[in-house]
């Protein structure tokens, strides 16, 4: 994946969206217009992170049911409580959407949550499986072979299934306002994560730990389907 090529509606995100942007035009809320698709006041998800949150950016975008989105690209752990808070007084609901593949990032939101106005909900993408290599889905396309990685090695290497239960406590402490989106079991159902598919000619990864346009596209059915049933159409 190019990043210069993830959008929203169809500015280019890390042309506009990022704190080295140069060009950008601010609305009456201090937003840069250019990286905001806003049709009312109700639902705005607010995708806040660095390229391992950006890299979902392209599956919200293409849902057309989402009227109002937002996206901010941040280094260093960043979370922008005043911000949100501030946003909150224009809109019904916030969604603050974010990747969290490290118990370093969970524990900033979890300090900074109980600063958060009410209105304001927390969607977490659990992260991605990783290659190998960065340069693994290269060779994999180089040498026109099948490649996947094991799931339960990653698992291990990265203390992953520490960080889906902590995920999972702070979820059912705040279940009305915490939501997970299995990111990693969508991309990764079975025993092996698939990096390149020869039959299908497609590539799964940019580099080792970031997503292809077309391997963030394949979360668009399921994550469309998440996102309508419980913020959309809540039974």
């Amino acid at each position: 994946m190019i990043f210069e090529n993830i959008k929203i509606s169809d500015k280019k995100i890390y042309e506009y969206c990022t704190d080295k942007s140069i060009f950008f035009n601010l609305d009456e809320n201090n937003l840069k217009k250019e990286c905001l698709k806003n049709k009312d006041n109700e639902i705005l998800f607010f995708i806040e992170g660095d390229s391992h949150t950006a890299q979902f950016v392209t599956a919200f975008n293409e849902i057309n049911e989402i009227n109002n989105l937002y996206y901010k690209h941040t280094y260093n752990y960043e979370f922008n409580t005043n911000i949100l808070n501030n946003l909150s007084q224009k809109y019904k609901k916030i969604i603050y959407v974010t990747d969290v593949n490290d118990i370093k990032k969970l524990n900033i939101i979890k300090n900074e949550y109980v600063n958060l106005a009410k209105n304001i909900n927390i969607l977490f993408f659990n992260s991605t499986p990783n290659t190998l290599s960065k340069s693994m889905p290269f060779k994999c396309i180089v040498s026109q072979t099948d490649c996947s990685v094991i799931k339960q090695e990653d698992l291990q290497t990265r203390d992953l299934n520490n960080l889906f239960n902590e995920l999972n406590i702070f979820q059912k402490l705040n279940n009305n306002r915490i939501k997970i989106f299995d990111s990693y079991n969508e991309l990764c159902p079975g025993y092996s994560c698939k990096v390149y598919d020869k039959k299908n000619d497609i590539i799964y990864y940019r580099d080792k730990t970031h997503l292809t346009i077309e391997g963030a596209k394949l979360l668009t059915p399921s994550l469309k389907g998440f996102i309508y049933k419980v913020y959309l159409n809540p039974i």
